[in-house]
């Protein structure tokens, strides 16, 4: 199984291959790199919003186990996704955007954070990847 939202779920059935698709939440070295190559595969617009995805501070093991600070990995990601072909953007630059409904895929893999899509009823899909001990609070948001 891989790392992203469209593995051993409904989503690739539920988001349309026209749909841009805004990509939020954990983890972005793993399920958020993940799901935004497997949608832009998909043929999917992929935007990834700078201060909306997150990740843990990374320990080198091979490099004596230094940490590298989570907020480097997060940038390192956004250049690698970007140089992909994501279109990176900021909070400001999404104003007014408002999911009309929300699908909560649950996952079973436990690699897999569970997905909650937002459609805001204009071919804009939001995916929110979420962390089983986070999944109450993201669902009340």
């Amino acid at each position: 199984r891989k790392n992203n939202a469209f593995a051993g779920t409904d989503l690739g059935e539920i988001v349309p291959t026209t749909a841009q698709i805004v990509m939020v939440g954990m983890q972005s070295d793993f399920c958020i790199r993940a799901t935004c190559s497997a949608a832009l595969a998909r043929g999917n617009e992929v935007l990834l919003v700078r201060g909306a995805h997150a990740t843990y501070d990374r320990v080198e093991v091979l490099d004596h186990g230094t940490i590298t600070p989570a907020s480097v990995v997060e940038a390192e990601i956004e250049g690698e996704l970007e140089e992909a072909g994501v279109v990176l953007l900021e909070m400001k630059d999404l104003p007014g955007i408002r999911p009309c409904f929300r699908i909560y895929l649950p996952t079973i893999h436990h690699k897999i954070p569970h997905v909650i899509a937002e459609s805001t009823g204009d071919g804009i899909i939001i995916i929110r990847l979420v962390e089983l001990g986070r999944l109450t609070k993201a669902v009340r948001d």
